[in-house]
């Protein structure tokens, strides 16, 4: 009796989504119900980093107002504190970039903005790959999407919201303008299809692989500690931590934390 390895159509089938956190209902640094001063390359709602360059901004979860057709989710929202010309926004990074090398992929979500310079773009770690069309910038929620082959040579994949020009450089940005986001999908093919939630527990499960906080002493050096966590979940590749019995990377007040900088 033979045992063969799933053919990687099978992962493609399985896996209709891979954006984690897409609706924005895991947030396990803060709340952030209020916004928040952020800067540029920063973990807010999981899984989410910021695209801040030049200008000032906030970022804030918004709990209410979302599409119709996503009632029950949240959304993510940069808006900018400052005027001057920059970019404005955030990405998610998909791990193992290797896998999607020279595939076609479609990235999507329903984006609100009053900027006309809002868009989706996927980056493969020297160059952009592809950009949706612009959001009118009425206010009002619009769904974008983009549909490209991510490079061969990729070297990362990242799927991007955010304020900035057709190929991906700085434009116009005033205090007060803004891009919000949730619904975010990147499947493979050229087709957008639905966004469908996933059960939290399950997307809560696929968030703490990159991050994940437990209760204990914040003393030692950084990367030790007395005790190990014990999470049932393989964690990302941090500084060689792929283990489900890892040490944690990072102390704060109370708090042990396992963080994978993706």
């Amino acid at each position: 009796m033979s045992i063969k390895t799933p053919n990687a159509d099978f992962r493609e089938n399985l896996q209709s989504n891979w954006i984690i956190n897409g609706d924005m209902l895991i947030s396990e640094r803060g709340s952030y119900t209020s916004a928040t001063a952020i800067s540029a390359n920063i973990y807010s709602i999981d899984r989410w980093k910021s695209r801040v360059n030049t200008v000032t901004a906030t970022v804030q979860s918004i709990t209410t107002a979302q599409p119709e057709v996503l009632a029950q989710t949240y959304s993510i929202k940069y808006a900018a504190t400052s005027t001057a010309t920059g970019s404005l926004g955030g990405y998610q990074a998909v791990e193992y970039h290797q896998y999607f090398q020279g595939k076609t992929l479609t990235f999507s979500a329903w984006v609100k903005s009053n900027s006309s310079e809002a868009r989706l773009f996927i980056f493969n770690g020297s160059a952009f790959d592809g950009f949706s069309s612009s959001h009118s910038g009425s206010g009002n929620w619009e769904k974008l999407t983009v549909t490209c082959d991510l490079n061969a040579a990729a070297t990362e994949l990242r799927a991007y919201a955010a304020i900035t020009s057709s190929v991906g450089g700085t434009v116009s940005i005033s205090s007060g303008d803004y891009i919000e986001f949730t619904g975010a999908k990147l499947e493979f093919g050229s087709e957008a299809t639905e966004f469908v939630p996933r059960p939290i527990n399950i997307e809560l499960q696929l968030c703490q692989r990159y991050f994940y906080r437990r209760n204990g002493a914040a003393t030692g050096s950084l990367g030790t500690v007395a005790g190990n966590f014990d999470t049932g979940i393989m964690l990302a590749n941090s500084s060689g931590l792929t283990s489900a019995n890892d040490t944690c990377v990072a102390y704060s007040s109370g708090y042990q934390t396992f963080d994978a900088e993706l």
